[in-house]
């Protein structure tokens, strides 16, 4: 059984529950073969107005 788009987005972003991409706000928006598309939106949790640099790199 194969799986439409919407239903492995919502596993997807239902599997980033209590993760610094929620913590984010981070939504997985869409996907093909060979991207994945995610949206966060910017307030003041990401904002950094002394331009400093952050960097998440995933778990694999």
């Amino acid at each position: 059984m194969e799986l439409s788009k919407k239903a492995v987005l919502e596993k997807a972003n239902l599997a980033c529950k209590n993760t610094l991409m929620e913590t984010l706000r981070i939504e997985m928006v869409d996907f093909g073969e060979d991207y994945l598309t995610a949206r966060m939106p910017v307030d003041s949790r990401v904002h950094q107005p002394m331009v400093y640099c952050m960097v998440v790199l995933p778990q694999l």
